[in-house]
């Protein structure tokens, strides 16, 4: 079992977060272009991440500016986030997609 929030854990090595609070919807964190546009290049990594520095790359935005937008897609509940070392990994969290499908066609899934 890992050590409480912001400690390192004992078995992996890796930072322990606090558990997540989901604080925005999907579709508010959706409402800007770049946004999706981060979406899309997660959902399609072939590796099921991407660090932040390459996201920034490939939207031709600063990190700090693709960084805020990650967050606010963070807080929504539709990105994981994995420090290692310097770099910060995302992924598109596992229920992401449901949530995604529900702003680009709202009778999707009923």
């Amino acid at each position: 079992m890992c050590p409480s929030a912001g400690a390192r854990c004992a078995r992996t090595g890796q930072i322990v977060h606090p558990p997540r609070q989901i604080d925005q919807r999907p579709e508010r964190a959706l409402a800007d272009p770049t946004r999706i546009q981060l979406m899309a290049i997660l959902l399609t990594a072939d590796v099921g991440e991407v660090c932040t520095c390459d996201l920034a790359g490939a939207v031709r935005l600063a990190e700090s500016t693709v960084s805020h937008h990650l967050g606010q897609l963070r807080r929504a509940g539709m990105v994981d986030s994995t420090r290692r070392g310097m770099n910060v990994d995302h992924r598109v969290h596992g229920e992401a997609l449901d949530a995604l499908c529900t702003v680009l066609d709202p009778n999707c899934c009923r």
